[in-house]
């Protein structure tokens, strides 16, 4: 007889009271068992209605290689069992660049690609000055070695600087995870007397732009790519419970609460065997992909939010179950491990921002131009996807990002190399260059305020070679004569393709014939 969602609730609850009692028999009886959580059973494969006590083992014997006494048993305190095996592994495809942000996509902080979730503002700030932080895992923007004030990036990794020409987007203010020891590692201001067990993987960081000294602003709507709108939060989660996600890798997927209370078992360093296990114990929910969606998660999807079907956020995705293959390989089941969003706002001292909470940019009654402002980043990212697909693109492409954020600290932070951009129009003239890239009908002027790109050029490379690295005046020595000769050709995107096409490389190191040291 099928239940209504208050009797699933109803008996959820109860077998959730039962479960410490049981996980610890079965783990004095069985060591195999690795944990047990309270979900829907199995049969071929396919989730049913019955709702059972599911023994996770470590590795799955079949039942006709082990004694009588070894078998776990099909029903424990007048409930079913069933038994699973499964790997938790951390995990960290939209790697689009996003004007406007909103969940659901990429963020980098350098350590790995994962996904912002929504945004939520710190209750210890008084009302009327709260700030606006964007949510996501603590592995994915902070991980083992991140800092307070460490800069996010969408959608690549960020510069790390203060110019308005980067990916950066935040800062890293405080996150909590797991640990080996059981008692979670915190970064940064977190709410006193919250507990210290293992019980989140989360993290926020503030959006620049948000501070009188801070030149950079960052626009935002309180909203999930292709899901709308978000209204706050709400507690309940349940099983049978049909939920959404939007995630960088798999986009926007469907699934049903499958299980919960699971207990998750993390290997602290997958590069290192012995760096021991992180348990997060009976706080998970497990999600099942339902028939629209192949997965509902998979690599790259951390970070990301659950919300239910009133568009309330649920629970915060932080890993994907996987299963060991016959060739030894993990496999990952398409399922999503999430923490219940109470837990992450309780340990964080955060709440979900609802639409048409004050300081957010509504959703409606405004128009595109507004709803849409142009973030520099987003241009940087279209024009090295362009410069990508232009043969010797790439090579070129990758001899600017070896020394960008070198040159981004000079021109922040020195003052003669400040002043030689700024008094040659550096900012204008890479403000044309972008908008021609994205839009080829947008002219690149020959001279602004009497400088050409030619003169700008020539002067950065005078200032650049004599403040910057030994590695970085090489390379201004090595291209600056190639640039000089282009820039005082170039008219947009078309004249970097045509000329980049036409540079002859070396046999021996494939880089552009134009040193002494190609003269061989």
């Amino acid at each position: 007889m099928e239940q209504s969602r208050q009797e699933i609730i109803a008996t959820t609850d109860r077998l959730l009271a039962m479960l410490p009692e049981v996980q610890a028999e079965l783990q004095r009886n069985y060591p195999n068992v690795s944990s047990v959580e309270v979900g829907l059973k199995r049969k071929n494969g396919e989730l049913t209605d019955i709702i059972c006590f599911r023994v996770i083992v470590k590795t799955k014997v079949d039942k006709s290689a082990l004694k009588p006494e070894e078998i776990i048993p099909s029903e424990i305190k007048g409930v079913p069992t069933d038994v699973l095996v499964e790997i938790m592994e951390f995990h960290a495809t939209d790697e689009s660049g996003y004007d406007l942000l909103t969940g659901g996509i990429q963020i980098n902080t350098g350590i790995g690609n994962g996904t912002l979730g929504c945004f939520v503002t710190r209750d210890a700030e008084a009302e009327g000055s709260k700030k606006i932080y964007l949510l996501s895992n603590h592995h994915v923007i902070i991980g083992k070695t991140g800092t307070v004030g460490q800069r996010v990036g969408q959608p690549s990794s960020p510069s790390g600087c203060s110019c308005c020409l980067c990916y950066d987007i935040a800062e890293v203010f405080c996150g909590q995870a797991g640990d080996v020891s059981g008692t979670a590692s915190s970064l940064g201001t977190l709410p006193p007397g919250q507990g210290t067990t293992n019980l989140v993987d989360a993290a926020i960081a503030k959006l620049l732009g948000q501070d009188a000294t801070d030149p950079k602003t960052v626009f935002f709507s309180n909203s999930i790519e292709e899901i709308g709108p978000v209204f706050g939060s709400s507690p309940g989660i349940a099983l049978n419970d049909r939920v959404r996600k939007r995630g960088r890798t798999t986009g926007l997927t469907f699934g049903k609460v499958e299980a919960v209370g699971s207990t998750a078992n993390v290997t602290a360093d997958k590069s290192n065997p012995a760096s021991g296990t992180i348990v997060y114990a009976n706080c998970i929910t497990r999600i099942s992909p339902l028939a629209e969606s192949p997965l509902m998660a998979n690599e790259g999807d951390s970070g990301s939010v659950v919300v239910n079907s009133r568009n309330q956020v649920v629970a915060l995705l932080f890993a994907v179950p996987a299963t060991r293959g016959a060739d030894g390989k993990i496999v990952p089941s398409g399922q999503a491990s999430v923490f219940p969003i109470q837990n992450v706002q309780n340990r964080l001292g955060i709440s979900v921002m609802s639409s048409g909470t004050p300081n957010s940019i509504p959703l409606s009654g405004i128009s595109e131009a507004i709803a849409k402002p142009i973030r520099a980043g987003s241009y940087v990212n279209v024009v090295e996807k362009q410069i990508r697909s232009i043969p010797q693109g790439e090579m070129f492409l990758q001899i600017l990002l070896d020394h960008r954020n070198e040159v981004m600290d000079l021109i922040n932070d020195n003052r003669e190399v400040k002043v030689a951009w700024h008094r040659m129009n550096g900012p204008e003239y890479i403000g044309h260059i972008l908008k021609n890239f994205t839009d080829p009908q947008h002219v690149v002027p020959g001279e602004i305020n009497g400088y050409s790109l030619q003169n700008l050029l020539i002067k950065m490379s005078e200032v650049l070679e004599r403040n910057g690295s030994i590695k970085l005046a090489k390379a201004v020595d090595d291209y600056s004569g190639f640039a000089f000769t282009f820039a005082d050709r170039f008219k947009g995107f078309d004249s970097l393709k045509d000329a980049l096409q036409k540079v002859p490389l070396c046999a021996k190191c494939g880089k552009p014939i134009h040193q002494e040291a190609h003269a061989d």
